[in-house]
C-alpha cells in the first residue's frame, strides 16, 4: 500500500479515522505480523485502541490486510494458573 493509494481513502471512512493512521497501522501489521498489538500500538501512535480496531476491522471489510499478516490479538491474554 503507497500513502498515494485510493483505498486509504475509504477505509479511513469508514473507520472513521484520518488516511495516514491506516497507512501506519496497515504498515505495522506487514512488518509485525502476528506479534502486532492494538493496544500497544494504539499507545504508541497515541491514539485510542478502538480506533485501531476499527481500522484492523475496516481493512479486513476491504480484504486490504497485508499479505501474512493474521489476525492481531487486541487484549493480552492471562497465564493459566498453576
Amino acid at each position: 500500500m503507497q500513502p498515494t493509494d485510493p483505498l486509504l481513502q475509504l477505509i479511513a471512512k469508514q473507520a472513521r479515522v484520518r488516511p495516514p493512521h491506516v497507512f501506519h497501522v496497515w504498515h505495522a501489521l506487514k512488518s509485525l505480523g502476528k506479534s502486532f498489538n492494538a493496544e500497544a500500538f494504539a499507545q504508541f501512535a497515541g491514539l485510542e485502541t478502538k480506533h485501531i480496531l476499527a481500522i484492523l476491522s475496516a481493512l479486513g471489510d476491504y480484504d486490504a490486510m497485508p499479505d501474512g499478516s493474521a489476525k492481531p490479538q487486541a487484549r493480552a491474554t492471562r497465564l493459566p494458573n498453576g
